[in-house]
């Protein structure tokens, strides 16, 4: 148990119910978060120069808060103080989550060590790959020179991904996610499908458990997939979101994304 130093340093928090806590944290596990609880709520803090933790705060259906002054507490969007932190006594996430598995999804199927250790290792069936992630510039140059009838099974979208701050892309060019079959003959990363989520071909997740325990703990709900890579971390795709294939669709995509940056 960790009482860690004062609220001054940049920290932004998340209180959830306890009824809603316990199916959405397992999400966060892999990210340094720290925990409390008061009363009906799960308090977490992670720092807010932490982008891989805003990246994955910003997937809990909760109350977000930013810190100012003292203890006071500002909501997300607002720009004013609503109430006080309360004096709370903090645990890492991933050692409270070790003493206590989660009631709902996840009791009795599951060891408590096992929850904060999965990671994808090389290996496992070999697998035909059923989507991909493409440079866009790449993508867009192929686009010129296929058929219609060559794309007419392929969708897409951008995969905003969390970069890894060990691995991260020293590159701005957009990714692309592309799904379906045949998929385009560029330089690529193929990927493999398991239930709702996708993996990078030739990797499977250890320790090996039900595609759905995963799905349960990232989150995962009926209309998205879960994009998890090696090096980029992971993302959530709605599926309805993925555009049929073309140059002309692909091309107005990177052009709102370039105007909404």
């Amino acid at each position: 148990m960790t009482n860690p130093s004062s609220p001054k340093s940049n920290y932004r928090f998340i209180r959830i119910p306890v009824e809603t806590a316990e199916s959405v944290i397992g999400s966060l596990l892999e990210f340094p978060f720290y925990i409390s609880q008061q009363a009906q709520h799960y308090w977490l803090r992670y720092s807010a120069d932490n982008e891989l933790c805003r990246a994955a705060a910003l997937s809990i259906p909760a109350e977000h808060f930013s810190l100012h002054a003292e203890d006071y507490l500002v909501p997300n969007g607002a720009q004013i103080a609503t109430e006080r932190l309360p004096k709370l006594t903090w645990n890492s996430l991933r050692d409270f989550v070790k003493l206590r598995l989660p009631r709902v999804n996840l009791a009795g199927r599951l060891q408590a060590k096992q929850i904060a250790v999965w990671e994808l290792h090389r290996g496992g069936k070999e697998q035909a790959a059923e989507a991909a992630l493409y440079d866009a510039v790449a993508l867009n140059q192929w686009l010129t020179t296929a058929s219609a009838a060559r794309v007419a099974s392929l969708r897409f979208c951008t995969a905003a991904i969390a970069h890894d701050t060990v691995n991260a892309r020293h590159d701005t060019s957009a990714i692309v996610f592309v799904v379906g079959k045949p998929l385009p003959p560029i330089p690529c990363q193929f990927l493999c499908k398991h239930g709702r989520i996708f993996i990078p071909a030739g990797y499977h997740w250890v320790p090996s458990l039900d595609s759905s325990i995963v799905e349960q703990s990232f989150g995962v709900q009926l209309d998205q997939w879960l994009l998890w890579t090696v090096d980029f971390g992971w993302t959530l795709l709605v599926e309805n979101h993925c555009l049929p294939l073309s140059r002309a669709s692909l091309r107005a995509t990177l052009k709102e994304m370039s105007t909404s940056n």
